[in-house]
């Protein structure tokens, strides 16, 4: 059982949770987090629900709009949590984009680009760039077209070219000369805390919409997550502040459906959090 879940990303930047309720299964934390169900919605089209009393899966014949609603919200919510973590504990040196051309694929068949874009990483890995690390998301156009957007870094066998552009900051934007699908953009990160919330933007109820029981997104194996750490630590969210002694950079609370307030702090490094909850006084 915690109350507090601690988050470090790279860079030493920690997020601090502090929820209301405990939560007493880590394995059910999106109850509370998100006021989801435990839930789930199978490739064939079926809505699920876990039953923790018979401690198996039961098919929901019949759920309302509402319902509908909810699980689309709740998937969304967990797509963006998980890439949001991956994104922020790694450190990025590229964004690329990724279109497809009509002359070489159905841009508008998301299971083809998305074959045809796990090929292209795939060979790339093997063609000089073995550290290669990646995490990209699909976007789709109001014509219902798709497109890939991409946090990169390790890539020293990438050709890149100079398309003599240049973005609202000035900095160059290169094309990737190996990619033959279509075409590409390419820019130097700059800030890896920005781009990491630019891409978490595309996770879209649109797009969840429209892959259900697809993959959503590609991250490579080496990508670090975050270290996460849980406590009990009594009192409310002012006390649990002056009791760790420290001054967030950012803090928002928010409400789920169950009731269970959830505040969110963001500081720009670890300092002394870890040391402070690690103390006597808490408890795992």
């Amino acid at each position: 059982m915690y109350n507090v879940k601690v988050k470090k990303f790279a860079g030493d930047s920690v997020q601090i949770r502090f929820y209301e309720k405990p939560i007493v299964d880590p394995e059910i934390e999106f109850s509370y987090s998100t006021g989801e169900i435990y839930e789930r919605n199978r490739s064939d089209g079926r809505f699920e629900i876990w039953n923790p009393f018979t401690e198996e899966w039961e098919r929901v014949k019949e759920f309302s709009e509402e319902k509908l609603l909810h699980s689309f919200l709740s998937s969304r919510n967990r797509s963006k949590a998980v890439i949001y973590d991956i994104a922020r504990s790694n450190v990025w040196e590229w964004f690329l984009t990724f279109t497809f051309s009509p002359e070489f694929s159905d841009r508008y068949d998301y299971q083809e680009c998305s074959k045809k874009l796990s090929v292209w990483l795939n060979n790339m890995k093997k063609r000089g760039n073995s550290d290669m690390m990646y995490l990209v998301v699909p976007e789709q156009h109001k014509d219902g077209a798709w497109h890939f957007h991409g946090l990169f870094s390790n890539v020293p066998a990438f050709k890149f070219v100079d398309s003599g552009r240049r973005d609202s900051s000035g900095r160059v934007i290169y094309n990737i000369g190996r990619y033959k699908w279509g075409f590409t953009t390419a820019t130097m990160i700059s800030d890896t805390g920005k781009a990491c919330g630019y891409l978490v933007k595309y996770i879209s109820k649109d797009l969840i919409e429209s892959t259900v029981g697809k993959k959503r997104y590609w991250a490579s194996r080496n990508c670090n997550r975050p270290l996460e750490y849980t406590y009990c630590i009594p009192g409310d969210v002012l006390s649990k502040l002056q009791l760790l002694d420290i001054d967030p950079d950012f803090i928002k609370k928010v409400g789920t459906p169950t009731g269970n307030h959830i505040t969110y702090i963001e500081l720009s490094e670890s300092k002394s959090v870890l040391d402070l909850c690690d103390k006597s006084m808490f408890f795992s």
